[in-house]
C-alpha cells in the first residue's frame, strides 16, 4: 500500500493534465504557423526559450527579469520555464502576458492543478524528474 498515495497524485496529475490539454486544444485551430516578434519581461523569474524552425529544439534568450525586456524573435513558437514554484502567480502572469509556451522541469506535481486556467496556452512541456531542460 505504500504506493497507492503516489499512483493516486499520479492519476490526479494525469486527469488535470488530460483537462487542460483538452481546454488548450479547442484554442489550437487560432494558433499561427509562427509567433510575431516582441518585447517580453516579468517580475516574476523565467527562463525563456525559443524554438525559430519546426524540428529545432528550443534555445534559451535570457532570463526574467530583466533590466532590458528580451526581443523574442519571429519564431516557430516560444516559452517560459519558471525558476521558482509553479503556482497561481506563474499562471496568471502566463495569462496576462498571453505567453504561447510553458515549460514545466523538475518539480512537484502540486501545481499541476492551475494548469486548467491557462486557456491561451499553445505549447506545454513537461519533464519527470531527472529529464533534460531545453536549453540548458
Amino acid at each position: 500500500m505504500a504506493g497507492f498515495g503516489w499512483t493516486r497524485r499520479w492519476t490526479f496529475g494525469l486527469f488535470v493534465l488530460s483537462a487542460a490539454l483538452l481546454t488548450a486544444g479547442e484554442e489550437r485551430a487560432a494558433t499561427p504557423e509562427k509567433e510575431p516578434g516582441r518585447q517580453f519581461n516579468s517580475k516574476l523569474r523565467f527562463r525563456v526559450l525559443v524554438q525559430l524552425e519546426d524540428g529545432q529544439p528550443p534555445e534559451k534568450i535570457g532570463e526574467t527579469p530583466s533590466e532590458q525586456p528580451l526581443a523574442i524573435p519571429p519564431c516557430r513558437s516560444w516559452q517560459v520555464e519558471p525558476l521558482g514554484k509553479f503556482d497561481l502567480a506563474v499562471v496568471r502572469e502566463v495569462s496576462e502576458q498571453r505567453i504561447p509556451g510553458l515549460y514545466l522541469g523538475d518539480g512537484s506535481n502540486e501545481g499541476l492543478v492551475h494548469l486548467g486556467e491557462l486557456k491561451g496556452l499553445h505549447t506545454l512541456a513537461l519533464a519527470a524528474r531527472g529529464g533534460s531542460r531545453p536549453g540548458a
